[in-house]
């Protein structure tokens, strides 16, 4: 239990150093721990599986061209279907493997999305860029609403004291 315990932090600290390496590092170190974490003892583990998903999704974002890294998340995708049961993840996972299948024989190095990579809803919101957040949208309009109204009123106060 303890082994195991260790082991989850391990990896969840070995994720974060991803967000601060750089796309050559990366690459590496995210086909290293998703083998790593797909060979661990407690594979059946949500958490884990869900770090290896989104381990592999960075691997594959960084290179879509490589089939290994393609088929390792759809591996990955498949067992969390099967603890979880999301329809979603198989649909992905059928993906996975299709992209897989198209980019044999063709250059890893390729910078070339397959369009079955390009239809997974998690590479979308990765590709999409992000509109300020509806709090921003709605501050913004109430000051430049402010302001209009503001002047309005103090024309309406000028000509009244005049």
């Amino acid at each position: 239990e303890t082994y195991l315990s260790i082991g989850s932090v391990l990896f969840t600290a070995m994720d974060k150093l991803l967000s601060i390496l750089e796309q050559k590092q990366i690459q590496k170190f995210c086909k290293r721990l998703s083998i790593l974490l797909s060979k661990s003892p407690d594979s059946g583990n949500k958490k884990l599986l869900e770090l290896q998903v989104e381990t592999s999704k960075k691997n594959v974002f960084v290179e879509a061209g490589n089939g290994q890294s393609l088929s390792t998340l759809g591996d990955a995708l498949v067992a969390l279907f099967e603890i979880t049961g999301t329809k979603g993840l198989l649909k992905d996972a059928e993906l996975c493997f299709r992209a897989a299948i198209n980019v044999e024989g063709k250059p890893i190095a390729s910078k070339l999305v397959s369009d079955h990579v390009k239809s997974m809803q998690w590479y979308k919101e990765k590709t999409t860029p992000k509109s300020p957040p509806a709090a921003e949208k709605a501050a913004s309009a109430k000051r430049g609403g402010a302001a209009a109204r503001g002047g309005a009123r103090g024309g309406a106060a000028g000509r009244g004291a005049a």
